[in-house]
């Protein structure tokens, strides 16, 4: 967890994971809409409703949410803003 950054006051999270990836196209699509992918390690497929929730409520939120290829998997970032009254 961090704060600040973006110019304005921002709780930001990161989460690392050790996952498959997702192709460019996908990584495009990944919170704009829901829609199955197959996951070719596992041999499972997903319906990716989750990750486009996420991004729905993140943005009624005023937040931002991302997520970009790491050298072993994936890395997600949430931004959210706040306020704090002194």
């Amino acid at each position: 967890l961090e704060y600040g950054g973006h110019g304005k006051d921002l709780l930001q999270i990161q989460y690392n994971d050790n996952g498959e990836g997702f192709t460019d196209d996908q990584l495009k699509q990944l919170f704009k809409s829901p829609g199955i992918s197959f996951h070719e390690q596992t041999k499972e497929s997903s319906s990716g409703y989750g990750l486009w929730k996420l991004g729905k409520t993140i943005n009624k939120l005023d937040g931002e949410v991302s997520a970009k290829k790491v050298e072993n998997g994936s890395c997600f970032e949430i931004c959210l803003p706040f306020n704090i009254e002194l």
